[in-house]
Order: C-alpha cells, then sequence, then structure tokens
C-alpha cells in the first residue's frame, strides 16, 4: 500500500524544524517497520489552524494527490492534528473512503475503513473541536483584559508604528497625516481632490493602501488614533471555526481608551474635521454615481474597466447637455505616468445621454433583422446548456436524497446504542444534532435546486416566445423612456466609438457603432451593427 503521513507543527521557527524532524522520523520508522507499506510523503503545515482546512496548503496537496490514486492510506497522530472542526473531520474523510483511502489516527486507535470508524471519529472530533471551542474562548478572554490595559492589537498604520503592543508616531509619514487634514478642514477640499492631488504629486500610498481614493482619504479622516485615542474590537471573529472578521455592530463591547498614546492631530482640528463630515453628510457615497439615472452603474469603460459617471454641463441657452465619462478619466484625465512611474487616467471619451439612448433605439430596432441564425444557434445552445443542467440537478438531487437516508439510518443507530447504554445521553444527543444539522443542510440544498430547475424550465419553456415580445416592444416607441430602459438594459461596455448592449434575458451583446454630427436640433447620433 501507498501510505502518507500527514502533520501539523509549531509556529516558532526552531520548535517547527525540530517538530517536523522528529514527526518524519517517527513516521518513516512506522511505516518503513511494515512490509506491506510504502512510503508516499509526508505532508506538514506550518503553525496553521487546526479549525480551518482552506488555508493549509499540503493538507489540500495531500486531498488532491489521493484523489489521484497516488495514496491508498494516510497516518496522522490524532483526530486534532488532521481537523478540530468536526464538519470538515467527517467531510474529508468520508470524501476518502469514497476513493478506497482510509485514515488512521494513532493515538486516538480509530480507522475509518473500520465498520465503527467512523462513529468513534465523530464523537472524537466533537471533542476537538469543543476543546477547539474552550480555547477560543481563553484567547478572547485574555485578548479583551490586554485591550483594556492599553495593549494595542492593531497593525501599522500611516503615521503610526505599531510594536509590542505600542504604539508610536512615525514622524515622516505624519508630515503626510497632518496634511490630509489641513486640506480638508483647513483648506475645505473633498477627499476626492485630496486623492487625486497626492496621485498626481507621486505622493506613495504606504502600509497596506495600494493607491489614494476616497475612500482612503475618509479611513484616515475619521480614525480616531490620530487625536490620541483608542477604540479596539471595532471587528470581531464571526466564530472560532471560520476565522471571519466581521464588523462588530454590538456584537460585542468595544473597548475605548481617550488620550491613550501621543497624537498627530490636535482635538481642536479633529473635531471641527468630524463636525464637516457629520454636517456636510460626506460620506464615500459622495464620489460613487447617482441612482437618479437609470444607467447608472450600467456603462463600464471597454479600454480601462472602470465605471462611467454622468456629468451635466448648462449651455448659455440654457439647455443642459448630459454626458457619461470614464472615472478614471474624470479623475486624471487622458492616460499618463504619474510620479511613481505608474499609468493613471483614460483614453475613452465621453459619450451624450442622447446618442447612448439612440444607439440602444438603433440596437432594438435591430435585433430581429440582423444576424438572425446567429442569434438562433446562441438561444439554442443556451437551451441545451438548460437541459445539461437540469440533468445534473436531478442527479444531484437524487444523491442528496440517498444521503439523507443514510443519515436518518446513523440517526436511528445512535439512539438505539443509548438505550442499550453503549454511549451516554450528552454523546447520543451530540451526535444526532449533527446528523440533524447535516440532513437539515442537505434539504435545503434539495430545495434550492428545484427552484433552480423550476427557474430554467420557466425560461426553456419562455425562449420560443421572447423574439414575439422583442417585437412587440421594439415595433412601439410608446415603451421608450428611461424606466423602460433601466428595466431591459442589463449593462453596456462602451469603447471610442462603440458600445456592446447586454439586454436583460438575451444571450449576446448587441455592438453598435455610432458617430455624432450637428449641435442642438439638428444633434444626430448615426448607427451601425459591428
Amino acid at each position: 500500500m501507498n501510505v502518507a503521513a500527514y502533520c501539523r507543527v509549531s509556529t516558532d521557527e526552531e520548535d517547527q524544524k525540530n517538530s517536523f524532524e522528529s514527526q518524519k522520523l517517527y513516521f518513516e520508522n512506522y511505516i518503513n517497520n511494515n512490509p506491506e507499506w510504502s512510503l508516499v510523503n509526508i505532508y506538514a503545515d506550518e503553525g496553521i489552524t487546526g479549525t480551518n482546512t482552506k488555508k493549509r496548503v499540503q493538507f489540500q496537496k495531500m486531498i488532491n494527490d489521493a484523489s489521484k490514486g497516488i495514496i491508498d492510506l494516510i497516518l496522522t497522530k490524532e483526530v486534532s492534528r488532521f481537523a478540530r472542526n468536526t464538519v470538515d473531520t467527517l467531510s474529508y474523510t468520508r470524501q476518502l473512503k469514497s476513493w478506497n483511502v482510509g485514515v488512521i489516527f494513532l493515538s486516538d486507535n480509530i480507522n475509518t475503513l473500520d465498520n465503527d470508524g467512523e462513529l468513534r471519529l465523530t464523537i472524537m472530533a466533537s471533542m476537538a473541536q469543543e476543546e477547539s471551542r474552550k480555547t477560543s474562548e481563553r484567547v478572547k478572554w485574555g485578548i479583551k483584559r490586554k485591550m483594556e490595559n492599553g495593549f494595542v492589537f492593531a497593525p501599522d498604520l500611516l503615521g503610526y508604528d505599531v510594536r509590542n503592543g505600542k504604539i508610536s508616531i512615525n514622524e515622516e509619514e505624519a508630515v503626510t497625516v497632518r496634511k490630509i487634514f489641513d486640506m480638508f478642514t483647513n483648506q475645505k477640499k473633498s477627499a476626492h481632490a485630496i486623492a487625486k492631488e497626492f496621485t498626481e504629486q507621486g505622493i506613495e500610498p504606504v502600509k497596506r493602501m495600494k493607491s489614494w481614493s476616497s475612500t482612503t482619504i475618509y479611513r484616515i479622516l475619521k480614525n480616531e488614533k490620530y487625536v490620541g485615542d483608542l477604540l479596539q474590537k471595532k471587528k470581531i471573529t464571526e466564530d472560532f471555526l471560520s476565522h471571519k472578521l466581521v464588523d462588530n455592530d454590538g456584537q460585542e463591547e468595544k473597548i475605548f481608551i481617550a488620550n491613550h498614546h501621543d497624537p498627530i492631530i490636535d482635538r481642536e482640528l479633529w473635531e471641527e474635521t468630524q463636525r464637516i463630515i457629520t454636517l456636510n453628510k460626506l460620506t464615500n457615497q459622495r464620489d460613487k454615481v447617482s441612482n437618479v439615472y437609470w444607467c447608472s452603474g450600467k456603462i463600464i469603460c471597454g479600454l480601462c474597466g472602470k465605471h462611467f459617471s454622468i456629468r451635466a454641463k448648462k449651455l448659455k441657452s440654457g439647455r443642459i447637455v448630459r454626458s457619461w465619462k470614464c472615472i478614471e478619466r474624470m479623475h486624471f484625465g487622458v492616460k499618463k505616468i504619474n510620479g511613481l512611474g505608474k499609468e493613471i487616467g483614460c483614453d475613452n471619451p465621453y459619450i451624450n445621454q442622447i446618442a447612448l439612448e439612440n444607439c440602444i433605439k438603433f440596437a432594438l430596432s435591430k435585433i430581429l433583422t440582423i444576424n438572425q441564425e446567429d442569434i438562433l444557434k446562441d438561444l439554442k445552445s443556451y437551451i441545451d446548456s438548460l437541459s445539461r443542467n437540469d440533468d445534473s440537478e436531478d442527479a444531484e438531487i437524487d444523491l442528496l436524497n440517498k444521503k439523507i437516508k443514510e443519515s436518518e439510518k446513523k440517526k436511528l443507530k445512535i439512539i438505539k446504542m443509548y438505550i442499550d447504554e453503549q454511549i451516554e445521553e450528552s454523546e447520543m444527543m451530540k451526535l444526532k444534532e449533527q446528523y440533524d444539522v447535516e440532513i437539515d443542510k442537505m434539504k435545503k440544498r434539495i430545495l434550492l435546486l428545484m427552484q433552480q430547475k423550476k427557474s430554467s424550465t420557466q425560461t426553456y419553456n419562455s425562449i420560443d416566445n421572447i423574439f414575439n415580445k422583442v417585437k412587440d416592444i421594439v415595433e412601439n416607441e410608446k415603451y421608450y423612456n428611461e424606466n423602460f430602459y433601466n428595466k431591459i438594459v442589463d449593462k453596456m461596455v462602451a469603447f471610442p466609438g462603440i458600445i456592446d448592449i447586454y439586454f436583460r434575458n438575451f444571450p449576446i451583446p448587441i455592438k453598435v457603432k455610432y458617430q455624432t454630427k450637428g449641435r442642438g436640433k439638428s444633434y444626430q447620433t448615426l448607427c451601425e451593427l459591428v
């Protein structure tokens, strides 16, 4: 048999080396002492939590090798080394078992290929998960006590260095922070204007900042650390299994300490800055496209990938001309290289609002009369894909129903074991709850698949009517208004002189080449299909 071993080692570099070498020697001797075994590889992840397997590179490599038939058997010291997440432990061991790959937990004396292997593994995995939960609670309690004593749990930020829980001013970077507050509060410049000026001057963003933006500027302006205060636990871990950080919206008490460290900004300037932000409601939404216009957020630049934003210009005659322009061009002008050697700006020209709507009308008028064979071909492919999806959904639903029956049987077996006094009530309840959770997840998945199948069936049945419906629309201009455009247009990708229009429920874009001429009442849009 081709046998592999898996272990997780310490985060400390020296301990890591010693731990890995000792475990490697142990597994080599253990495997070589069995004449029927052949060592494939020893997989080791370095200092990564066991509650989540997604970030364990070597673990995932081992699973991938097993799927290819490279491994027949996996050895690991104990369940807690393999995973401290019960769901992951059972999921991966079941997956491996389906490939005829067993897992032996040496210290726990469990072989997943044995008849009672999964039951014993479930109990041990639950105990490992519970231990992880208790450890997590102890760590959180310790961190909270440290926070209350002023220990800083935060990375470096612009203007400050954080070392061993203490925060100190970085004078070189503090100059930029003071400049931002002065430009915003005293010079009355917007966050967007500050970001643009910094970018054009080639002032390099530092410490986790990819680029200067209005969002970055506002985060600096709102950060209480710059006035010497400290607010911690703004984000918290969702749970001890996923380790996902989420905003703390009242789930836990935040820890605030006033005058905690040396300030970069005096309190008078800080309070005036916060007053301006509050009174004028200057949030990040200021720099986003207003949703007043039907195509807000729907026009994408084909050259740089940014969205288009609308700009209105009032002429001497009093007439207002509205046009759409790439945000990158609005911010930085035509394409050029800034002081840092980075490319900024965009060469995509603006699109007049009237020209845009004329392009959509033209596309609708031609959608049925040009390249009809290609459109029908694409629709046929789309229908075929729906049919294939139905088959795969049916197969998955059948598989899930079988798994539900298996889980129900296992649940009954656990209850019988409790009645026969083979396991304690607490173990029985814990295992029963786990099976109930699994069954509930599978039932929800079945419901989702059935809804998707119903939706695709409805789409499949309505495909034949698409042309008739579109024909009715394009032949009646009474439908043409902003509300109609909003409903029928999914998105548009703009290139110089060309726009790709994606209509809802239609599988391919309509490419329109356009030119404009004239002014005022004589303004025209000349369109043709590409």
